[in-house]
């Protein structure tokens, strides 16, 4: 490129720069304002707070929901075994509803339902067997049953089934909505932990031994569920955080939103 050439472009950039620069003037008087945007769409009250709440239900019901193809293997163990139908537990099994309970105590699973048929063997089942254990296995069965017959109850309240009610759901306050989430978690949080302290229970070696010298051993090794005071006692029956007061709370926080 030639000395001319070169000083051209030197040119042609410095007029450009101040083209550039004497673009720029003083910033101008602020104009008018404008018209207003047109309002949104009106958003509804504490919706999210209500999917939340959805979101917990199903997950509890979720939690709460069997396998068929093992409840059926259980169910048939049940209407085989004599145990069931012994005068102690006055008839409970002839409903479908607590063959159904018993399945969902053991959260389906048929090895944990041999354990608990077991152990109602050793209590009613025996020549030696008296009327303390009858009422051993009673209790023992009643825990089972209700484990599993208080989450039924709030599961099958009209607000949640057939379909959420949707329309009275977001005429709750927002407070009373945010509430029964924290319920229904409770609830899930529980469920859990009393079908594992269930399992851990029945695993317990002491059962088998103690049962097999004597029923009346178990009483004491079945504590923790037939006695009031006992872990997995105060978990399904307990004045506070149990699945019994929160069924409690839950149906008491609908029906005065009624």
């Amino acid at each position: 490129m030639g000395v001319f050439m070169k000083r051209m472009n030197v040119l042609i950039c410095v007029v450009n720069f101040l083209v550039i620069l004497g673009c720029v003037g003083p910033t101008g008087i602020q104009g008018l304002r404008g018209p207003d945007g047109r309002d949104g769409e009106k958003g509804q009250d504490h919706h999210g707070d209500v999917e939340l709440l959805m979101s917990a239900f199903l997950v509890l019901k979720s939690s709460y929901n069997y396998n068929l193809g093992d409840v059926k293997k259980i169910k048939d163990s049940i209407e085989k075994s004599s145990i069931f139908s012994h005068v102690a537990f006055e008839d409970k099994f002839q409903s479908d509803k607590n063959k159904d309970y018993i399945c969902i105590a053991v959260k389906s699973n048929e090895l944990v339902f041999e354990d608990v048929l077991h152990i109602l063997r050793l209590l009613v089942g025996g020549r030696s067997s008296t009327s303390q254990d009858h009422n051993v296995a009673k209790n023992f069965l009643n825990s089972l049953l209700d484990s599993a017959s208080y989450i039924d109850e709030v599961i099958n309240l009209n607000l949640f089934t057939p379909d959420f009610d949707l329309d009275r759901l977001r005429s709750f306050d927002r407070s009373v909505v945010f509430e029964l989430n924290f319920l229904l978690m409770g609830m899930l949080g529980l469920r859990e932990s009393i079908v594992n302290d269930i399992k851990v229970l029945l695993k317990n070696p002491n059962l088998a031994i103690l049962g097999s010298s004597s029923p009346s051993n178990l009483k004491v090794e079945l504590a923790p569920i037939i006695d009031v005071g006992g872990n997995i006692y105060e978990k399904i029956y307990g004045d506070n955080d149990s699945l019994k007061s929160l069924r409690d709370l839950i149906i008491k926080k609908i029906n005065t939103n009624v």
